[in-house]
């Protein structure tokens, strides 16, 4: 039978952030490396600052570079 519980500990579900999406949109231009700041293509890792920028209700601007490296700046 079901009961009542006076608390109970849940676990945080769902993904973590993998990158600091936070300390990258500081308004500041940041220019992150290829195998150092992230593993993915610039491209994906694009569509992902895009989409973290939506989820947290600002804008971004972001460069994928001929080397694979990434400039991304907050914009708003």
């Amino acid at each position: 039978m079901a009961q009542v519980l006076e608390s109970y500990d849940f676990k945080r579900v769902g993904r973590q952030p993998q990158y600091p999406y936070d300390q990258w949109f500081d308004g500041q231009i940041w220019g992150l490396q290829y195998m150092v700041d992230f593993d993915c293509q610039g491209n994906s890792l694009r569509q992902s600052l895009y989409a973290a920028a939506k989820r947290r209700g600002i804008k971004v601007k972001v460069s994928v570079l001929a080397n694979g490296d990434v400039v991304v700046q907050r914009t708003d």
